[in-house]
C-alpha cells in the first residue's frame, strides 16, 4: 500500500517542476527584446533606446505597453508587437545600464522648461562628486517659492536620482537676518539627464507635482559632457 505523505510529496514535487518549466517558458528574454526593438521600434528611434524617447519606459512597470496604448503614433504597434514582443522589449529596455558622462561640470548652469518659462533651475556640479540645486519657482497661492537641496552624487545619462527639497523662507530685503532664515522640507527632486543638455524633472511636495522637460539655458563655454 502506497505512503499517503510520499505520494502527497511527490505531486508536490511534480507540481513544482511543472511551474517551474511554464515560468522558463514565459519569462521576458531580454536578448530577443533587443532584436525586437531594433527590427521594430529601430525604424524611428534611435538604437540606443535611452538617448531617445523610449528612454522614457525604462524602469516604468508596463511603459511599453502603455506608450503603445495611449501614445496615438504608436498605436499602430498594438498589430506589430504581441505581447511577448512587448515583455521582451521592456525586459531589455529595463537590463540598460545608464551611460557615463565624462566631465559632469558641463551640466552646471541654468535650466528651464520651455513650455513652463517663467521658473527654472540652477544645477551646479562640485568638487567630489557633490550636485547641488536652486529651483525659483511659485507656490500655488502666487507667492514666490525657492527650492534649494543637494547630494553626492556623479549624474549619468539615463539615471533617476533623488534629492530631497528644501524651502527657503523667512529672509528680508532690508534688515536682512540670517538667523531668521528657515529651511524646512518642502518634497523632493527627482532628475535624470538624457544628454548634455536635456533632462527630465519630478517636483513633489506641499504645493503639488510637476513634471518638467527641461533644456540647458545657459552652458558654460568651453565645457562639454563629451
Amino acid at each position: 500500500m502506497q505512503n499517503p505523505h510520499r505520494a502527497r510529496l511527490i505531486a508536490v514535487l511534480i507540481s513544482s517542476l511543472v511551474i517551474q518549466q511554464a515560468t522558463a517558458q514565459t519569462a521576458p528574454d531580454a536578448v530577443r527584446g533587443q532584436q525586437r526593438y531594433l527590427e521594430v521600434c529601430g525604424r524611428c528611434h534611435e538604437p540606443d533606446p535611452r538617448t531617445d524617447r523610449p528612454r522614457q519606459a525604462i524602469g516604468v512597470p508596463g511603459g511599453v505597453r502603455t506608450a503603445t496604448e495611449v501614445i496615438s503614433p504608436m498605436r499602430f504597434l498594438q498589430t506589430v508587437l504581441d505581447a511577448r514582443d512587448i515583455d521582451d522589449i521592456q525586459a531589455w529596455l529595463d537590463s540598460l545600464s545608464p551611460i557615463h558622462i565624462r566631465d559632469t561640470r558641463a551640466l552646471s548652469g541654468a535650466w528651464y522648461d520651455p513650455a513652463s518659462s517663467g521658473q527654472g533651475f540652477s544645477f551646479s556640479v562640485l568638487a567630489g562628486d557633490g550636485f547641488a540645486f536652486v529651483f525659483h519657482g511659485h507656490r500655488n497661492e502666487g507667492s514666490n517659492l525657492t527650492l534649494v537641496g543637494s547630494t553626492v552624487h556623479r549624474p549619468r545619462y539615463g539615471e533617476t536620482f533623488r534629492l530631497s527639497a528644501l524651502a527657503v523662507e523667512g529672509g528680508r530685503f532690508g534688515a536682512f537676518d540670517p538667523a531668521q532664515i528657515r529651511r524646512p522640507l518642502w518634497g523632493t527632486l527627482e532628475l535624470r539627464f538624457l544628454d548634455c543638455g536635456r533632462a527630465e524633472a519630478r517636483l513633489e511636495g506641499r504645493d503639488g507635482a510637476q513634471q518638467l522637460q527641461l533644456q540647458a539655458l545657459t552652458p558654460i563655454e568651453g565645457l562639454r559632457c563629451d
